[in-house]
């Protein structure tokens, strides 16, 4: 905050400042799988939203994917994934409407259908 103290006290610019971290709870899931993805923001003020978008488009395929948004953390569930999903989904920050941050998240297709080992 930059603050004008003479001749009168008054706020001249203020920012806001904040972080994001985007995660997945696989980062190679197996083929079929569902994959979660989650975008967590340090402050959530009351002119910052996050949403979930595919990439190169203005819409999630809404039958394939599920999102949800719990305080600062917003959820993307993507449901049996296959390869055209990889690589395919950003977290964007909107500030009163325009985008400001986007945060990727990168996951690609394990080449093993079943990921579980058995000894026999």
């Amino acid at each position: 905050t930059w603050r004008q103290s003479q001749p009168s006290k008054k706020i001249l610019k203020q920012w806001e400042v904040f972080g994001i971290k985007v995660e997945m709870d696989s980062q190679r899931p197996p083929l079929g799988s569902d994959v979660t993805l989650s975008c967590t923001i340090s402050r959530l003020s009351d002119t910052v939203s996050l949403h979930w978008k595919q990439r190169d488009s203005s819409q999630l395929n809404r039958s394939k994917t599920d999102q949800i948004q719990i305080n600062n953390t917003v959820y993307l569930t993507v449901k049996h994934v296959a390869v055209e999903d990889e690589r395919m989904y950003e977290c964007k920050v909107k500030e009163k409407g325009s985008i400001i941050l986007t945060g990727k998240a990168d996951f690609s297709m394990s080449k093993f259908l079943y990921t579980r080992h058995y000894t026999l």
